[in-house]
């Protein structure tokens, strides 16, 4: 037998949830609201394994102070299967699936319809539950946008990825257009620079051509002048030597 209470709503999970509580123990969450033997809002928790101290009340394993609480029931199930825990202290097991806690939030409603509490909480929970499994949406209390934050988030995160990949590609194609302009640039500078290289070779080549030419006439020049110096040389040698054989004869 389990027990809904009205304070479900303040738990991030629901009557029939898998939760895991302290010690790394797994059960199935029978009730969640305040009890008479302690403050706070408390969890009925039906182990899997016989490791609980009760069989969902206070009968037979109350300690002394709770003695007067003694056979004051909120769930049952077979001894020693039974727990009552802190409710915050309890996390709920990651394999339970939307659909099967809809349909348990919905045949416990059912179930324990006759039992105590409060009748207009119960058809609240009722009425969010139909509403739920009609439209597929399964709203867990207490957590509300965990899902739907976590998911933006990553989609957040995924989008400004992406805008930065384009971002670099972008930047990418800008770099290597800049680099082929350059090579262009220099290409065609290089190619300019090559022809007037040339043109000033051939002009250099030209006057150089032009000053070896009038050394050549320049040395000819002398040449020439060099031997009719010595043609006059040898003409006025043979004149004094004529004088001088004459003058001996006298």
């Amino acid at each position: 037998m389990t027990v809904l209470s009205k304070d479900i709503a303040i738990s991030p999970y629901d009557i029939g949830d898998r939760v895991v509580v302290s010690g790394g123990k797994h059960g199935t969450v029978r009730f969640i609201g305040e009890t008479e033997f302690a403050q706070g809002v408390w969890a009925g928790i039906e182990l899997e394994q016989p490791l609980g101290k009760n069989d969902g009340s206070l009968q037979a394993c109350a300690p002394k102070r709770h003695l007067h609480f003694a056979g004051k029931r909120y769930f049952t199930c077979k001894p020693p299967y039974g727990i009552f825990v802190p409710a915050s202290k309890t996390m709920k097991a990651p394999s339970q699936t939307p659909g099967k806690v809809v349909q348990t939030k919905t045949s416990l409603l059912r179930q324990n319809r006759g039992l105590g509490g409060s009748r207009d909480s119960l058809s609240s929970i009722g009425r969010s539950s139909i509403a739920s499994s009609r439209f597929g949406i399964v709203k867990k209390p207490g957590l509300p946008h965990h899902s739907y934050s976590t998911s933006t988030g990553r989609s957040d995160a995924i989008k400004a990825l992406k805008e930065a990949l384009q971002e670099k590609e972008r930047h990418l194609e800008q770099v290597m257009r800049e680099r082929d302009m350059e090579r262009s640039e220099f290409a065609h500078l290089s190619s300019g620079d090559q022809g007037e290289k040339i043109m000033k070779l051939q002009s250099e080549k030209k006057a150089l051509e032009e000053v070896l030419l009038e050394k050549e006439k320049n040395l000819e020049d002398l040449a020439f002048r060099l031997e009719e110096e010595t043609i006059s040389k040898e003409c006025q040698l043979e004149e004094l030597q004529k004088k001088l054989s004459s003058v001996v004869l006298d």
